[in-house]
Formats: C-alpha cells, sequence, structure tokens
C-alpha cells in the first residue's frame, strides 16, 4: 500500500487467514463479493488525500476454482489535468487539488442502487488552519447487469448454450470546483478489470468562438470551451503472487502476399525486458505476465491491455506516450511533480523514472486522454463522459473459466458434440401415429401429449404401414446445468435447451423508521420483521453528521446543536452483503 493511503478499516490477518487479500486487510476495508455465476472478487480499499479511491491486493476466483489467486497489488488514479485549448488556463485536479479529503463526497442511497454504502473518514484543513475531521458513506459497492457473457449452438443438439454475465461495480466520487469525477473499477465474472473515470457536473461557458469553443444558449453569443480530460492511472502488478514478471509487444502486420481468399498477416512478439514508454498502434497489444505461474494448458497466466478510444494530451513529454512499464519503486507514486519526500525521488516524472531497470516487477503508466468537445446538451447538469482502459485476462484459466459443464471437455481440437438433451422432469406422454405405407415408406404421424413441470419428452413409435402405433415416452434425471424448454417440446416439434446457470442470491429489503425527539434521533432498521445488523448515517440537511451502529436492530444519538430555524433530517441504511441499502423520508426539525 502506498504511503498516505488510509484503510477503511483496520488491517490485520486472523489465524483463519487463507486469502492473499485477507492477509492484507480486514473488516471494513476488505471487500470479499461473490457474483452470482460463483465468481468471487476480493479486495482492499482506502483513500489517500490526492489519489481518492484506492484499490488494493485484487484476487480474483474463478466459479470452478478452489482459491482466489492475486492480480494487483494496487491501482489507482495518479494524474487528471484539465488544459483549456486557449492556453491561459490548465488545472491539475489531482496534485492542485487531490481526489480525497474534503473532495472525496458522501454518497446518497440513490447513488448505489441495490448497493452497499461503506464510509470513510476524511480529514481536511480549512482556509483559515483549522482540522475538520467527518465519516462519510464514500464508498459504493453493487453487483450490475452486463449482458450476454456467451452465447453458442455449435455442436449442441439444438441446445442454447447462453449466459447473462454481472460484474462488481466499486466507485467513489470527488468534487472539485464545477467537475465532478466518478472513480469506477468494474470487476466481471470472467476476470476482467475495467478502470474508469467519469466527468460530470457543470460546464461553464467562456469560450471565444468555434477556434478553441462550441456556441450554447440562444445564437452564438456564448461559447463553452474546448479542453482535455487528461488521465494516467498507475497499475502495479502482482500476478499470482510471483516475485517475476515480465512484459511483452505483439504486432500484427501484412506481409504483402495474399493466401487463396485474403491476405497474409504475421504476428511477432517483442519481449520488453527493461523499463519503456511505448504507443499504441493498429493491431498492436501488450501484456504483462507471470512465467511461472501455468494454467492446466501450461500457458503462462497474464493479463492484456485494451483501450478504447483514446487522444492523449501530448504537450506534455511523457504523455506523449500511452503507456509506460516502471520498475516498481515505492516512492515512484504519480507521473508528474511526483510529491515524495524520498530524497531523489521526488518532484520528477514517468520518463525519469525509466533509466534502464530491468522490469522484472512491473508497474505500468496508463495514459488515456479525452478532448471535450462541448455541446448544447453539456447543460445542465452536464451528462457523464467516461475515459477509461480494460486489463483482459489472457490464459489466466485454460478454458472460459464459466462455461457449461457441456463445455468442460472443450479444448484444443477436443470439441465433442453436446450429449443429446434429457427430460428434466417426469412426464407422461401418450401419442397416437398414423402412418400410411407408400411405395417409399413415407409415414405421417400426428401426436399428442401431455406434460407436468415442462418437461423435455422423448417418444419413440413403432409403426407398420397402414398401422396404428402408440408410442411411450421415457424420462431421465435433469442434467446438470439445469434445463428450461420450450413448450414446442410438448407438441413433438423440434426444440432448443437453454442451459441456465445457478440462481442468482437475491438481497433482503430493508424498512428504516426515524423518529425524532428531546434533541435525539432514534432509528429502527427492519429486514424481513427482523433487527437488522451494520450501519446507518444521520443527515442533516443532506450532509452526514453521525455514523451508527445498529444495535438489534436500533440506534440512538443526540442531534447536533443547531442555531435556529428548520432541518431536513433524514436515515439512511448503509446496507450490507444480505441487505439492499435503504434510506427514510426526510422529518422537519423545527428549532427555536
Amino acid at each position: 500500500m502506498a504511503p498516505g493511503v488510509a484503510l477503511a478499516g483496520a488491517p490485520g490477518a486472523s489465524a483463519q487467514t487463507t486469502t492473499p487479500t485477507a492477509a492484507f486487510c480486514s473488516g471494513e476495508s476488505l471487500i470479499s463479493y461473490k457474483l452470482r455465476n460463483g465468481a468471487k472478487w476480493e479486495m482492499c480499499w482506502g483513500h489517500h488525500s490526492l489519489k481518492g479511491l484506492v484499490i488494493s491486493k485484487v484476487a480474483f476466483q474463478g466459479p470452478k476454482d478452489t482459491a482466489p489467486k492475486l492480480i494487483l497489488d494496487a491501482i489507482n488514479t495518479v494524474q487528471m489535468n484539465v488544459p483549456y485549448d486557449n492556453g491561459a488556463i490548465e488545472y491539475d485536479d489531482v496534485l492542485q487539488y487531490g481526489f480525497g479529503g474534503n473532495y472525496l463526497k458522501g454518497l446518497d442511497v440513490s447513488e448505489c442502487p441495490d448497493g452497499e454504502l461503506r464510509n470513510a473518514t476524511v480529514n481536511w484543513e480549512t482556509s483559515t488552519s483549522v482540522y475538520r475531521e467527518e465519516v462519510r458513506p464514500a464508498l459504493c459497492i453493487r453487483e450490475d447487469d452486463t449482458g450476454t457473457a456467451y452465447r453458442s449452438q455449435y455442436r449442441s443438439n439444438s441446445q442454447i448454450l447462453a449466459k447473462q454475465g454481472t460484474d462488481l461495480i466499486v466507485s467513489a466520487t470527488a468534487a472539485i470546483g464545477n467537475y465532478e469525477y466518478e472513480m469506477r473499477y468494474s470487476f466481471h465474472d470472467d476476470g476482467q478489470i475495467d478502470a474508469n473515470l467519469g466527468a460530470t457536473g457543470e460546464a461553464i461557458p467562456f469560450g471565444e468562438g468555434y477556434q478553441n469553443g462550441w456556441p450554447v444558449g440562444t445564437g452564438e453569443a456564448d461559447f463553452l470551451m474546448n479542453h482535455y480530460h487528461s488521465a494516467v492511472w498507475r497499475v502495479d502488478f502482482g500476478l499470482d503472487g510471483q516475485a517475476q514478471m515480465k512484459a511483452e509487444q505483439w504486432d500484427t502486420a501484412p506481409t504483402g502476399q495474399r493466401g487463396s481468399q485474403s491476405a497474409i498477416y504475421n504476428t511477432t512478439k517483442t519481449d520488453l525486458p527493461t523499463e519503456k514508454a511505448l504507443n499504441l498502434s493498429n493491431r498492436r497489444w501488450f501484456r504483462v505476465l507471470a512465467p511461472a505461474s501455468l494454467n492446466a494448458d501450461n500457458h503462462p497466466r497474464s493479463y492484456e491491455f485494451v483501450y478504447g478510444k483514446n487522444d492523449p494530451y501530448s504537450s506534455y513529454p511523457h504523455l506523449k506516450y500511452e503507456l509506460a512499464f516502471s520498475q516498481y519503486r515505492a516512492c515512484e507514486q504519480f507521473p508528474m511533480r511526483n510529491m515524495t519526500a524520498v530524497a531523489g525521488c521526488g518532484d520528477k516524472t514517468t520518463l525519469d523514472y525509466l533509466d534502464g531497470e530491468n522490469l522484472t516487477n512491473p508497474v505500468a503508466w496508463v495514459n488515456v486522454g479525452f478532448h471535450h468537445v462541448p455541446r448544447d446538451e453539456d447543460q445542465s447538469p452536464m451528462p457523464i463522459h467516461w475515459q477509461g482502459f480494460s486489463l483482459y485476462p489472457r490464459d489466466w484459466h485454460s478454458n472460459n473459466s464459466q462455461a457449461p459443464a457441456v463445455r468442460s471437455a472443450w479444448n484444443g481440437r477436443n470439441m465433442p458434440a453436446a450429449p443429446t438433451p434429457t427430460p428434466s422432469a417426469t412426464a407422461t406422454a401418450t401419442a397416437t401415429a398414423t402412418a400410411t405405407a407408400t411405395a417409399t415408406a413415407t409415414a405421417t404421424a400426428t401426436a399428442t401429449s401431455t406434460a407436468t413441470a415442462t418437461p423435455t419428452t422423448m417418444a419413440t413409435p413403432t409403426t407398420t404401414p397402414g398401422a396404428t402405433a402408440t408410442p411411450t415416452a421415457t424420462t431421465t434425471p435433469p442434467p446438470a446445468p439445469a434445463t428450461r424448454t420450450s413448450a414446442a417440446a410438448e407438441t413433438g416439434e423440434a426444440t432448443a435447451t437453454l442451459q441456465v446457470g445457478p440462481t442468482a442470491a437475491r438481497k433482503a429489503t430493508a424498512s428504516v423508521a426515524l423518529k425524532l425527539a428531546n434533541g435525539k434521533a432514534s432509528v429502527t432498521v427492519l429486514t424481513g420483521g427482523k433487527a437488522a445488523a451494520g450501519k446507518v448515517a444521520l443527515k442533516v440537511n443532506g450532509k452526514t453528521v453521525k455514523t451508527l451502529t445498529l444495535k438489534q436492530g436500533k440506534a440512538t444519538a443526540a442531534l447536533p446543536k443547531l442555531r435556529a430555524g428548520a432541518y431536513k433530517v433524514t436515515a439512511s441504511y448503509l446496507g450490507s452483503t444480505t441487505t439492499w441499502a435503504a434510506s427514510t423520508k426526510a422529518k422537519t426539525l423545527k428549532v427555536k
């Protein structure tokens, strides 16, 4: 963990520690979450006065894995510069202000739908040198749908092998001036990691014309000025806890020759044995691998960098490159004006870090720029716009980590056809088939069947020309995973069987009651009629003034001293791994 990072709970490991993450943090600072498909993510979270949200010791356990494996030692935003196109203004939102401290904002339950809020204790010094400290529900943890994870009918005996995916979203928000930034990390059920920074808030008109802005409002009287959002992430790898890692560059290029139907392309690998600054190009990609950590196919586990649209702000020398790899040094924390007291390490840029060291413990500096040309729709509030990158697992498993059982044997050229679907419930069917003999022995049959619990019915009639046959329906125990069949199966029509994953675990809903009397606030939280456990944020006029711990579903606290006037008081239950967050309607408190 980098210096200055505050964990949300006391770190430490118990005698029962079994994972690389739990050995590093515990309590409220530990996130351990199992997604609907059975995949599990573990990580520690904390907050830094400049970096804001810091995620560390990230480990993934696939649905079929027996234990989690470490992927990242740490990941966080380390730069967000906002230079305006007229050259007169530039804000350094990380190093000048910071994504933490008083800029790290408390969230409302509406900002974390069906999720869990966790508290951060933030502190700052006011302009009059007064030390302030406040507990805020700053972190949102929630599972979100991602759409189709896979679908296949190839060699499947008419079964539809399909699955919907989810990811774990961990996010926090910082507000600096008129901009508000969401630091969002998405951890997918297949091991993919997305790092994104979203900018919203307000766009303030002060452009000068089309040469550096865009008109908003009536006519062309007011312009919003074009500007950059120049973001850099620091990614510290720890693949499977290995001490020796490598970085590679891969390029695919046309040979200038053609095969029988298309152009011939060749792919080549370039090892990156020492620190280096790099740029993207068509058909170029990079990965970090752990040579000694092998999957079941004897391939080294690795993670690949995947960029979307990227417009780097290249007016700083260190931002001319979209990716740089440096050897890990604890004092190298920021890509410019490195703020550290370590002798010989301060006030440096990424390029200063690249001094020829061997690359065995790589830290990646990921540069993603967004040039914002405003539009009318940016007022108001401004719709959020995103920039970021992804880390894809490459050979982390020997095949699709969430594949259905019928695909478990698929590997390389071994691609056995799926077994014939079998019924999922006991069924009885009576069918009458009438066959007519012709010279080509063509038979016509009309079948009627009755089934229970939507089974798949297989009837085998025995027919002779001019005879009536009564088939017998047979059933077998259901396969794993479970199957669903359409009504067409009951009529003997061709049908496809949908392979469905495990039923998603559903959280309980909470009811929150608030009573104000004698200068105190009393809160009761119930879930399913029973006392809930967890924490409640007590808010006055939308600002969290106290965080209460429930005991047998109840908590009471004295209200802060308030001046005469009317105040809106609410109690927000912050949720848990088994219960959704919830909030009361505001109650009016009149102080005379």
